[in-house]
């Protein structure tokens, strides 16, 4: 990468998004079909609260973004700080996957990690293969591997 490198940004896929509208419509087609069964249509009051719950959550996928340039990389992620490596002190980057479980549940389930390694500290950057497209993961590690061609990188 040269000093004329402009910013650049990984870009969403669907998938996150499909899982979230079909969320949202069995949620109203349960709601529909109890209003129906008990020939009541106070749980239609429900829709708004649910759409609003689906909204939110899809808002909070809407935060997280990968932007990179020839010196640093930054991860933008809901209400959390964001996190950024300078390229020259990224220690290791490997694909990785996570169980259901509360303690992995911050984290994309399979993701490209991007870590800085320190005697103080641990910085990761989490590159959702869910969320962002295939071709530009792999622009970006091939950037990364520009810069850093000592470094092992996954395959996409």
């Amino acid at each position: 990468m040269n000093s004329s490198t402009q910013a650049r940004a990984l870009r969403r896929t669907l998938a996150p998004y499909a899982l979230y509208a079909a969320i949202f419509a069995l949620g109203v087609l349960l709601i529909i079909a109890i209003s129906i069964k008990l020939q009541q249509w106070t749980p239609l009051a429900f829709l708004p609260l649910l759409a609003f719950f689906v909204s939110g959550f899809a808002y909070l996928n809407l935060k997280y973004s990968i932007t990179w340039d020839d010196k640093v990389i930054r991860q933008q992620a809901g209400q959390r700080d964001d996190v950024v490596i300078p390229l020259s002190e990224i220690t290791d980057v490997c694909l990785e996957t996570s169980g259901m479980g509360i303690a992995q549940s911050s984290r994309p389930s399979r993701r490209i990690a991007i870590y800085q390694k320190s005697d103080s500290a641990l910085k990761a950057i989490d590159v959702s293969l869910k969320h962002f497209r295939r071709e530009d993961i792999a622009t970006l590690l091939s950037d990364i591997n520009k810069a850093r061609p000592d470094l092992s990188l996954p395959a996409v």
